[in-house]
């Protein structure tokens, strides 16, 4: 009931002076990735995929479909069709411009994260090594900074401190660098 549903809805659409596009329900990018939309069904309702039964998604074309099957698709609405190529062209967003950011995580905001994250970090040895800070040990955090700084990843670490802190607050089991400990006792 495709074509009837489609009539209605451009019927519906020219009554109320609402210009028309047409749309896929796109659920995945190309027709091999069906099998991950049933992972992520499954993720959804807690169970395996073979488990999903009537939860699976029925429809095997809901894949992103190039501008000429689309066209083809919906021949009887070319003016949808033209509007559908517009946003599409006017859609120039590329994944590789996002950034992510962290949140700010410093106690002090009259220091930069890097400023925090050498403070704790000298802070820690200093708390590790009362007896004095081995000069390997030195020589590595200088190092580890300013490579951290440079590639600008201090908030990273200051958001793994943050939540090792709460972690420890709420003794709670968490990995270390090199072994599994009971954050209360290490």
């Amino acid at each position: 009931n495709d074509q009837l549903r489609l009539h209605d809805l451009a019927t519906l659409a020219a009554r109320a002076h609402v210009p028309t596009v047409v749309t896929n329900d796109v659920l995945f990018h190309i027709p091999a990735r069906r099998i991950l939309q049933d992972v992520v069904t499954a993720i959804r309702h807690n169970c395996t995929v073979e488990a999903l039964g009537h939860r699976r998604e029925r429809h095997a074309d809901r894949y992103l479909k190039p501008p000429q099957e689309m066209a083809r698709l919906f021949e009887r609405y070319p003016e949808a069709v033209s509007r559908s190529i517009e946003i599409m062209q006017r859609c120039t967003f590329d994944l590789g411009q996002l950034q992510y950011q962290y949140p700010e995580e410093r106690d002090d905001p009259a220091l930069t994260a890097q400023d925090t994250l050498a403070r704790l970090t000298w802070a820690g040895a200093a708390e590790r090594y009362p007896e004095g800070i081995p000069p390997e040990v030195t020589q590595a955090l200088h190092h580890e900074l300013t490579l951290i700084g440079r590639l600008h990843y201090a908030p990273y670490f200051l958001t793994v401190h943050s939540i090792v802190r709460y972690a420890r607050s709420q003794n709670i089991l968490c990995q270390g660098r090199e072994i599994w400990a009971k954050v209360g006792d290490a």
